[in-house]
């Protein structure tokens, strides 16, 4: 009975991990919608040091982090931002996208 209770919980609390994990990432996105870019950054960052994620989410991540700074006129950290998905995650979608801003 132990056993199976520990195995509910472990369950429950791995669902809510996932939850929270993608709540994060919306919430990153509907600010970034919203045009609350300090947000946007602040759960973006929040998000990548909390959760994990596989590298196209976490470039996804970093993409509206970078996009963020650059409707925030702050162009050296969005160029950094670029420049590092581009290094980090050179094989996801958001790197080619990196790429196509930077150019």
């Amino acid at each position: 009975m132990k056993k199976l209770i520990w195995v509910m919980l472990t369950l429950t609390l791995t669902g809510c991990g996932s939850m929270a994990r993608d709540g994060a990432f919306i919430r990153a996105q509907n600010n970034f919608s919203d045009g609350d870019f300090e947000e946007t950054i602040e759960i973006s960052d929040r998000a990548l040091r909390m959760y994990e994620y596989d590298n196209e989410a976490k470039a996804q991540l970093l993409f509206l982090k970078a996009q963020s700074y650059q409707k925030l006129n702050k162009s050296a950290e969005a160029r950094t931002t670029y420049q590092f998905i581009i290094d980090k995650y050179p094989n996801t979608e958001y790197a080619y996208r990196a790429k196509q801003v930077l150019n």
